[in-house]
């Protein structure tokens, strides 16, 4: 669970940080920090250390007005049991803060489950539990939410590969039982890919 950040100067900034430290030769093979700047001020600091599937990233981002986010992410994978931890934490600069604990466990190739907590920055808490299966195609996901209240919000997630390229369909479910269809197709060009997305939305039912 991540929401999405409330200033665009530090959404920004954090791209553009997590692009310089993924495209960026390595300092070593097993940590790297990087820093950027943006065009009207503010700055994004990263940090990241990988080893044998285990991974530590932290970022700070600063907006041009001073204000700070910090963000945290931690991933730890068992190779004999084929599971593992992995834990997000983040504070914005009004001081409020998101985050998610659970574990995930692979059963087959591109098969697998996951579990656990989740903090949103309005307060929100709860648990949530999802599932991937590999298809013929792709593979689809399942997910779900339960807050600290019983309200349930959930999604279902399909992708299947094409002659030309590509089919999305991802169907969410709020917690009023109001629902969102978004269908997304892609197919290959000559120069790269082409896009097309259409979002149908069902309001929830009446009394709710």
């Amino acid at each position: 669970m991540r929401p999405p950040l409330r200033s665009r100067s530090l959404t920004l900034l954090g791209l553009a940080a997590l692009l310089t430290l993924a495209l960026a030769p390595e300092a070593s093979a097993r940590e790297r920090a990087r820093s950027a700047k943006g065009a009207r001020g503010g700055s994004a600091e990263t940090t990241a250390k990988r080893e044998r599937g285990n991974v530590e990233r932290d970022a700070t981002l600063t907006n041009p007005a001073g204000g700070t986010l910090d963000h945290s992410y931690r991933r730890s994978w068992d190779p004999a049991t084929q599971s593992g931890t992995v834990s997000t934490s983040t504070t914005r600069p009004s001081g409020a803060t998101s985050g998610r604990d659970g574990t995930y466990t692979r059963t087959a190739p591109g098969t697998g489950t996951s579990s656990g907590t989740y903090a949103r920055a309005n307060g929100t808490t709860g648990t949530y539990e999802g599932a991937t299966t590999k298809t013929d195609a792709g593979r689809a996901t399942t997910r779900s939410a339960i807050r600290s209240d019983g309200k349930t919000a959930s999604s279902q997630i399909s992708t299947a590969k094409t002659d030309t390229g590509a089919n999305r369909t991802a169907v969410r479910t709020g917690p009023d039982g109001g629902t969102a269809t978004a269908q997304t197709e892609v197919t290959k060009t000559e120069t790269g890919a082409a896009a097309t997305r259409t979002v149908t939305r069902t309001p929830p039912p009446p009394g709710e």
